[in-house]
């Protein structure tokens, strides 16, 4: 049986970061197989480019001029808007390499590297022009990724993590020339010469690294 308390930071993020913490536990059925549990709680914001839509974009410039907009508010049509406030889920980890490394004659290290793979739910909200936030919201997530679990000694492990969590956001509140809905689930991007429906698809990278009781 293994506890783990985490530190959880995103990456590689166009429009919102996140920054929190978060614990674990798992059930070591066999050496190379374990199931877990997590839930934690993260603190997101916006990045700098999403700072320059708000005074320089589209939404921006027409509740400058007075025109309607396509959302109340005049919110930035953007995709990925939305950031994670709490996640809880659970996954599977296969840990086909495992074994000894012998740092010094008298300290063998433990070590296993491993896959995941899970689901879950998050609970996330978005940040409206006027500063504050606009209504939680539930998004279910899957999950998956690579760790390694080093054993330095006999009821502790350092664990670190790489892994995305993937979920589908709201839809897009969009304005074109002639007020229709082009697009009721997602956003649209224009490929060519046509305008192309997509769904708002989440992909938030975390680095987790982490500190383990076992028991």
């Amino acid at each position: 049986f293994e506890l783990t308390g985490i530190f959880d930071y995103s990456f590689n993020d166009k429009y919102v970061d996140h920054l929190g913490g978060s614990g674990a536990a798992a059930f070591h059925l066999f050496d190379w197989l374990a199931f877990e549990a997590f839930g934690g709680y993260l603190f997101g914001g916006e990045t700098g480019i999403v700072g320059n839509v708000r005074v320089d974009g589209s939404s921006a410039k027409r509740a400058n001029e007075g025109q309607e907009c396509a959302n109340t508010g005049c919110e930035p049509q953007l995709p990925d808007m939305w950031m994670t406030t709490w996640f809880a889920g659970g996954d599977v980890q296969w840990s086909p390499i495992y074994g000894k490394i012998s740092a010094v004659s008298e300290v063998d290290l433990n070590f296993q590297l491993y896959a995941i793979a899970g689901g879950g739910a998050e609970g996330i909200t978005r940040v409206l022009n006027t500063g504050a936030q606009d209504t939680p919201q539930l998004r279910v997530s899957g999950n998956y990724g690579l760790g390694v679990r080093l054993i330095p000694w006999k009821y502790l492990a350092l664990r670190a993590e790489l892994r995305n969590y993937n979920g589908l956001n709201p839809n897009v509140e969009e304005h074109n020339a002639n007020d229709e809905d082009a697009c009721t689930s997602g956003y649209t991007l224009v490929v060519g010469p046509e305008k192309q429906c997509f769904s708002d698809f989440s992909t938030n990278t975390m680095l987790q690294v982490g500190l383990s009781l076992l028991l």
